[in-house]
């Protein structure tokens, strides 16, 4: 590796074998696949580099998914100060890639020339750049993330999203071998902290799992001698997860989520308020901020933050479809039914109507939707929602009762 490359990103200096970027008196280390990924785009600066050559060429070799490259931008664009929404350096370009748009020069260029070529990205430090590139994503160099264990951390992610016993459990044993290989895995840690907290909620001695964590303690499923051991645990490992990646707001989620199911619900907020702070967008913790509203009745602003957290995971989709895919279109239900609750059937046909555009046949809010135009009097529409989505091999209670008590069709 080469020990003097040093670039200039726009308005940060790149210490690309040091794994650090400076900007006035501010300094901060990246980890190494991070680099390896700000390396590669300013390799190829102004130009759109796709998903598939950017998974390529970091992991090469392994498997990876979209939402681990996904995770990787979103560090670099924590660390850079750049907002996904409106960026000054990382743009994701829908359907295509990403693509760095900040000026670009070699700093070492500038110097050994002693201020004769200051010309932005010059072809010798484009050449430069992209040996330094290479040698390190090659993997006989790369000592710090083995593939092994991004296919372990990817394979666990994969299982902890599915939410059943058998999978809970799989990836808990994948993020203990992560960490067993590399303690200071921060990811590995949040991850393992939040399948326990999953297992005292869904998968306790007993048999009688809850869904969230307001049944869980209503349940008084948190107050066993299991649960408390289990919990302790979370706690510790979430706690050690913030310390090792202080900018991952995947970490204090972990935390927050830890602390709601053990009753510190002021703690919790604290800590999902912080991962907002790193990424306005980390939906995840706005989904578990507005359960922790409902949980003080503050339904409005529970359907507030909800409504962050839908608009946020369709913003973030093309990054990680796999990931957010199954929560998006339920979680915009979710919201649709507490209007529904609180009255509001206008707003409540607003956000049925929004999910069955993206979502078609989706059971609750077709059997939603059906219910209130049935309530205001439009049976026929009612009534061939239903037999559309009975047409597909799905149904809903509400459908169901409606087409049990319909006439023929007129």
């Amino acid at each position: 590796m080469t020990t003097h490359a040093q670039l200039q990103v726009g308005a940060w200096r790149i210490d690309g074998p040091g794994c650090r970027i400076y900007q006035d008196d501010t300094s901060t280390s990246l980890e190494p696949k991070v680099m390896d990924l700000l390396l590669v785009l300013a390799e190829r600066t102004g130009q759109v580099v796709s998903k598939d050559t950017l998974m390529d060429l970091l992991w090469p070799g392994v498997i990876v998914g979209e939402d681990t490259l996904a995770r990787t931008i979103s560090k670099l664009r924590n660390a850079l100060d750049d907002s996904a929404k409106s960026p000054e350096y990382i743009e994701t370009v829908p359907k295509r890639g990403y693509r760095l748009i900040a000026p670009v020069a070699s700093l070492t260029a500038r110097s050994d020339t002693r201020g004769k070529n200051n010309q932005w990205w010059s072809a010798a430090a484009a050449a430069f750049v992209a040996a330094l590139v290479f040698s390190w994503w090659n993997p006989d160099k790369s000592p710090v993330e083995p593939g092994q264990d991004n296919l372990m951390m990817r394979r666990a992610d994969d299982f902890y999203m599915r939410f059943t016993q058998a999978d809970n459990a799989a990836a808990m044993d994948l993020y203990e071998r992560v960490i067993a290989e590399d303690p200071n895995n921060g990811l590995a840690h949040a991850g393992l902290a939040s399948t326990l907290v999953q297992r005292v909620i869904r998968y306790p001695e007993d048999g009688r799992g809850a869904d969230s964590v307001g049944q869980a303690l209503a349940s008084g499923l948190t107050e066993t001698p299991q649960a408390k051991n289990l919990l302790s645990r979370a706690i510790q490992l979430a706690e050690r997860s913030v310390h090792l990646a202080p900018d991952e707001p995947l970490a204090y989620k972990a935390l927050g989520l830890a602390l709601a199911v053990s009753g510190d619900l002021e703690g919790a907020r604290q800590q999902h308020e912080k991962a907002l702070e790193l990424d306005e967008f980390a939906w995840e913790p706005l989904i578990n901020l507005g359960e922790l509203a409902t949980l003080d009745g503050r339904k409005g602003d529970a359907i507030t933050l909800y409504s962050r957290a839908y608009n946020a995971m369709q913003l973030r989709y093309d990054e990680a479809p796999q990931r957010i895919g199954p929560w998006h279109a339920p979680l915009g239900a979710t919201i649709a039914r507490m209007h529904r609750e609180q009255g509001d059937f206008q707003a409540a046909e607003v956000w049925y109507r929004r999910i069955l555009r993206l979502s078609p046949y989706e059971p609750e809010a077709t059997g939603g939707l059906a219910q209130i135009l049935a309530r205001s009097g439009d049976l026929r529409a009612a009534l061939s929602l239903c037999r559309n989505l009975t047409a597909v091999g799905s149904g809903h209670v509400t459908c169901d009762e409606l087409l049990a008590n319909s006439v023929a069709t007129p």
